[in-house]
């Protein structure tokens, strides 16, 4: 594959999103939403940092007292980007489907694409092009948005440390998997569909499938019942038999075991069911770098800071990063495909 017409098709169909009034739409609706986001958690962040502060106070100044010590918690300032990034996830979604569903269908209908591909220019550095050219504009989108999360806080005061700056830079990373992921689903149906309508819902349905249809499915009890059975009945009878205190205590821990070997089961079997939706394995990492504190409750406060700790969360939840990077790769691969051996009159 040649590189010369790639780079040009690329630079193009990046000026275009860029001018694009559909993209600057949407991306202006996602600002919007980060920086309210941002700056009502900045506001509840403080609030809570205040009242962490003269809990702190209140327990040094009693004099041989520290049993208030560790009941609160400092605030983590990562929440206010997982209060950015769960409520904009669908929104996002969206973003990449209206930048990919006519790239390849728009240029059919107008009959250019079969002039652009009577100049030298190869097939492949066609389609890999159109995506490289969406993907940059993702890029700049989540960027931007970063940039404006970050004034929100510096604004506020609110200075990250080093390791909190890796997790906001990992945050950017996923969202753009995230956008990226709908963006090449909507692409390959580009490729398939004969016109930008049947693209549009063909990949609507897709995003409506994995954000809203396959959760529904996978919690809902008659499917979990049918995968995994039903939970241990609880044995509240035991109390009430005459059985010795450590019978009792057997047949307790017994329910406890199939109790526990229960749910996970049907932990194993949400993520597998789920492990195609970029959606889900989205709030997953999300959630790894987001929430420290409920990832990293067993170390110390020195031990929690350091970047090596993100790092060791990030390989906690690697199916999911996984499934988030192979998900991209394999619809473009589809795409790529299916452009190659189109008929295009």
């Amino acid at each position: 594959m040649r590189t010369e017409g790639m780079r040009v098709i690329a630079a193009k169909e990046f000026r275009d999103h860029m001018g694009s009034r559909r993209f600057l739409g949407i991306f202006a609706v996602m600002l919007l939403l980060a920086a309210v986001g941002m700056v009502s958690g900045v506001g509840l962040y403080q609030a809570a940092l205040e009242k962490y502060n003269a809990a702190q106070t209140t327990v040094s100044g009693d004099a041989g007292d520290s049993s208030g010590q560790g009941a609160l918690s400092p605030p983590a300032v990562m929440w206010l980007f997982h209060a950015v990034g769960y409520p904009s996830m669908t929104l996002w979604a969206f973003l990449g489907v209206a930048m990919g569903f006519d790239l390849i269908t728009r240029e059919k209908e107008s009959r250019s694409l079969k002039v652009l591909l009577s100049h030298p220019v190869y097939r492949d550095e066609v389609i890999t092009g159109k995506a490289l050219g969406g993907a940059a504009a993702i890029a700049v989108g989540v960027v931007v948005m970063l940039l404006l999360c970050v004034s929100v806080l510096l604004l506020s005061g609110i200075v990250l440390r080093p390791d909190e700056v890796v997790r906001v830079a990992l945050f950017g990373l996923f969202s753009y998997l995230l956008i990226l992921s709908f963006f090449l689903i909507a692409l390959f149906f580009s490729t398939v569909a004969e016109t930008s309508g049947g693209a549009l819902v063909s990949s609507l349905f897709v995003l409506a499938v994995l954000l809203v249809f396959l959760p529904l499915v996978v919690n809902n009890p008659l499917v979990i019942s049918a995968a995994v059975g039903d939970p241990p009945e609880s044995p509240d009878w035991v109390f009430e038999s005459g059985m010795s205190d450590e019978e009792i205590l057997a047949v307790l821990e017994e329910y406890d075991r199939k109790n526990d070997a229960y749910y996970d089961g049907r932990m194993a079997f949400t993520s597998t069911a789920m492990i195609a939706s970029p959606s889900w394995n989205y709030l997953e990492v999300m959630a790894a770098v987001t929430i420290p504190s409920d990832m990293t409750e067993d170390l110390s406060d020195e031990e929690a800071e350091d970047l090596g700790a993100v790092f060791g969360i990030l390989a906690g939840c690697a199916d999911h990063l996984i499934a988030l990077l192979v998900v991209p790769a394999a619809f473009f691969g589809l795409a790529w495909v299916r452009f190659l051996r189109a008929d295009i009159r």
